[in-house]
């Protein structure tokens, strides 16, 4: 098939078009990539893609492309959705509050960060079946098989069949939080974005994982440079608006597990592990700190 679209966007580009600097997507992104901590500033287009990122073998109609269509035609019903909560500050109708669950669903299960955990896992199992193995063989034990084939194989179509079974389950989960629409008072900074925008707090400890469905958690997605979406067990309130000191909470949160940030403007807050709030250059200096440790 001809003209298939290469070029599959994790992090949708309607969505970061919200945090460009006049929040539309030919406005400019600030980008810090906290590993290879560069910055430099795109359109939405240009950044949070890969190549084939949801392409699949044997897809419907034999288009291998079905999937990253299908999302895109997603996609144009939940900018509508997200768009009309905004403008009213209220979700709606029980159809516009389910299209945002779901985009909050899809929004979380498909960032590369969760591809590369379980492409590690599944590495390190690998390693140790054949450490096993090698083991065993030279101590004389009978060896129970192949581990490689036991664990199989993880590629592309794995993840992409993984992300639209758990895209499936979550929204029903989403929806049991109590939602608040979040507005950012005129004189606190930006929100900033993620390729991990959904995030859980606190986060996992140890043996003691969080997730969606974890009471005393909050779920925090900021969905615009002014405004975000806070859903808990405990509270009630449907709208509220926060400060400097809230920013820059949701965006320490939002930049946890995140690789690339993305922002309006070159400089951001964020809550420090010191609970102090930091910018920009705190979180760059941060950073490098961490990896010479």
């Amino acid at each position: 098939m001809s003209n298939q679209p290469r070029h599959h966007h994790y992090v949708p580009r309607f969505y970061l078009s919200n945090f460009t600097d006049n929040g539309t997507s030919d406005g400019s992104l600030h980008v810090l990539d906290t590993e290879k901590r560069k910055t430099w500033s795109c359109k939405p287009k240009a950044v949070a893609h890969q190549r084939d990122f949801y392409r699949i073998e044997n897809g419907p109609d034999g288009d291998p492309m079905f999937v990253e269509k299908a999302l895109g035609k997603l996609e144009g019903q939940w900018s509508i959705a997200l768009r009309d909560t905004l403008a009213e500050g209220t979700f709606g109708n029980n159809d516009r509050f389910s299209d945002i669950m779901i985009f909050i669903a899809f929004l979380a299960v498909r960032v590369p960060g969760l591809r590369n955990i379980v492409d590690t896992f599944v590495s390190n199992v690998k390693k140790n079946h054949q450490f096993a193995e090698e083991y065993a063989k030279k101590n004389g034990w009978q060896s129970e098989g192949d581990g490689e084939e036991q664990c199989g194989d993880v590629d592309k179509t794995w993840h992409v069949k993984t992300m639209l079974t758990n895209a499936t389950l979550l929204p029903a989960i989403l929806a049991d939080r109590h939602w608040c629409i979040c507005s950012v008072a005129h004189d606190a900074p930006d929100l900033i974005c993620s390729d991990w925008p959904v995030s859980i707090t606190p986060p996992a400890f140890g043996l003691y994982p969080t997730g969606f469905a974890t009471k005393g958690t909050l779920v925090t997605i900021p969905i615009h440079k002014r405004h975000a979406l806070v859903g808990s067990f405990e509270f009630e309130q449907e709208k509220m608006e926060i400060g400097g000191d809230k920013v820059a909470f949701i965006n320490a949160a939002s930049r946890r597990n995140a690789v690339q940030l993305y922002s309006s403007s070159n400089d951001f807050t964020w809550l420090t592990p010191s609970g102090t709030i930091g910018n920009r250059s705190d979180l760059i200096d941060t950073i490098g700190q961490r990896k010479q440790s």
